[in-house]
């Protein structure tokens, strides 16, 4: 059933027989069709697409808690814009949706007419430890002790998805979706201690986080921007609000599983708390005068997103990052480090490894070879002013561009990317399953020769584009 759950298309569990009203209908019309067609959802109708939809929960908390006149109409208090998803997308794609959108009715469309109605309840029976039913229960968790214990299981989870035939890159959007939602409910939770924050702020995934590629818990990177301060705010109050939430927040984390970042590239360091004006200065910065800090730095914190809060101050952020000109020394030092960076071969062609306690050769997959390939696809985005995060986001945006050496390389590339994903997220399942230490780690010997010669051909792609990279920037 696990395996069927992911394979299968919405339109097996769409309810076609859904409830529906026109745009001027009112709220009594529509209550009476959900009654009649016993569901929990009531699709609205206006020039012939759908324009919102009233729920179970809209009816009590709109309506019946605020005595509101049956005769009001459905435009008044259903939610809108409506989610959609179409009816050949799979159920995972659904519940990645529904996770991330935090909600629990998605329209299906088909070609897009309406096709039916899909509920989390419908999902959730067809898995039996869904990460629909886990995302619930972490919005249920009123401490950060019980929200660590629930965050331990996502490992488990994972480990399941992948067991039942999952690839990696679907684990990963599944487990940054179930981390966001623990940092919002900690946030939350933060908020209720401290009191409502003096000024609209943005907190910020970045790295892996941000690109929604973790695979299982890895270091904290993150930060807040806030509002710019006018005369009327106190600037020293509102540092000192933020810092102490950042500080809940950050700590809050490693309690939940999330390792502090050993560069410090966390909210609760002054640096990366601050108002908007100085992250703008920061890759201000960043761009004009290119020192190895700056480059590292630039590319830790370029994969921000937004994760809670007003989100328009990371949208913001983004599009001030990408009108910005003079980016040409910043690229040329990010290539040359690339470059210099050297081959995960060595000249034989064998893989460069690293020997443990018992002389065993272990090759550091992402150090050697998807850090710098992730990195490289980063420096393409920086260099066209994309607003894509995610590296096969990146890919796709760089594609719809004909940007010439992705074109070239694209095949080898999402081939490459994922089967990393894979051989890094199994080779970690086996040591948390073994009860070892979760690192990036290779045993080479434990490789078939399919998974060698994948690796092999990977680590080939990033000699090539090392060597474009050379060319196009005339190192």
């Amino acid at each position: 059933m696990e395996r069927f759950f992911f394979t299968s298309l919405v339109s097996y569990v769409t309810n076609v027989n859904y409830p529906y009203v026109d745009i001027n209908a009112t709220v009594a019309e529509a209550g009476k069709q959900m009654s009649l067609k016993n569901y929990s959802a009531c699709v609205v109708i206006g020039y012939g697409r759908p324009m919102g939809i009233i729920t179970d929960k809209d009816l009590r908390k709109k309506v019946v808690a605020k005595s509101l006149d049956y005769s009001t109409p459905v435009s008044d208090i259903m939610s809108a814009p409506v989610y959609t998803v179409e009816d050949d997308a799979t159920c995972f794609e659904a519940i990645v949706k529904m996770i991330s959108l935090g909600v629990n009715h998605l329209v299906v469309t088909s070609n897009d007419a309406v096709f039916g109605v899909i509920d989390s309840e419908s999902l959730m029976n067809l898995q039996t430890s869904s990460p629909l039913s886990f995302a619930k229960e972490i919005e249920m968790q009123n401490s950060v002790d019980k929200l660590a214990e629930l965050s331990g299981k996502i490992i488990s989870i994972s480990s399941t998805m992948y067991r039942d035939g999952l690839r990696a890159e679907n684990i990963t959007k599944i487990i940054s979706e179930l981390n966001d939602r623990v940092l919002r409910r900690i946030i939350d939770l933060g908020i209720e201690k401290y009191g409502k924050p003096p000024v609209n702020f943005c907190w910020i995934a970045m790295g892996s986080e941000g690109r929604k590629e973790q695979t299982f818990k890895t270091d904290q990177d993150n930060g807040i921007i806030y509002e710019d301060l006018d005369d009327s705010k106190d600037k020293k109050e509102v540092s000192e609000y933020f810092s102490q939430l950042a500080i809940f927040v950050n700590d809050s984390l490693v309690k939940c599983g999330f390792p502090p970042c050993p560069g410090n590239y966390m909210a609760k360091n002054p640096e990366w708390c601050q108002p908007l004006s100085k992250w703008k200065k920061y890759f201000d910065k960043f761009f004009s005068t290119p020192t190895n800090e700056a480059v590292l730095k630039g590319q830790i914190i370029f994969d921000f997103r937004g994760v809670y809060g007003e989100r328009m101050l990371a949208s913001e952020l983004r599009s001030y990052v990408n009108s910005i000109k003079n980016k040409s020394l910043f690229i040329n030092f990010m290539a040359r480090g690339f470059v210099n960076y050297g081959s995960p071969l060595n000249f034989f062609g064998s893989f460069i490894t690293e020997k443990d306690e018992n002389e065993d050769d272990l090759f550091d997959i992402k150090k050697r070879v998807l850090a710098p390939l992730v990195g490289i696809l980063r420096l393409f985005a920086i260099e066209e002013g994309l607003r894509s995060v995610s590296t096969m986001e990146r890919v796709n945006d760089l594609i719809k561009i004909r940007h010439k050496v992705v074109l070239e390389y694209h095949r080898e590339i999402e081939q490459a990317f994922n089967f990393l994903l894979d051989l890094r997220m199994k080779n970690q399942i086996i040591q948390y399953v073994s009860g070892k230490e979760v690192n990036n780690l290779i045993k080479i010997t434990n490789l078939s020769s399919i998974e060698n010669r994948n690796l092999k051909l990977a680590c080939q792609l990033l000699e090539k584009l090392q060597d474009t990279l050379k060319r196009r920037y005339g190192l």
